[in-house]
């Protein structure tokens, strides 16, 4: 359980399916999070207009911030996520934490 929930989210412009979203990012994302023995995924999903699949996203919660970051950075970096991925604060006050360019 999360004391003080920090909920963020990353946006990465890359067109992938479900399954390919979860297997390059979202089980990842899991494994940091099993790691730390902190954190959840709480939602996500793909951004898209008629027929095009124009980015996907996750939406997770996290008690401490700074010690996660650098473990996102490393895992956007491992799996070549394209420049303009935006990793976002949504609560407790929400602003852009890092542009991936």
């Amino acid at each position: 359980m999360i004391d003080v929930p920090f909920v963020l989210e990353i946006v990465i412009p890359v067109s992938l399916g479900p399954i390919d979203r979860g297997e390059r990012y979202e089980l990842p994302l899991c494994d940091i999070f099993d790691e730390l023995d902190d954190g959840d995924v709480v939602g996500g999903g793909t951004y898209a207009s008629p027929g095009v699949v124009e980015s996907c996203h996750f939406v997770f919660e996290t008690s401490d911030v700074d010690r996660f970051m650098p473990h996102i950075l490393k895992l956007l970096e491992s799996s070549n996520a394209p420049a303009g991925t935006i990793i976002r604060q949504l609560e407790p006050d929400e602003l852009d934490l890092r542009v991936v360019s």
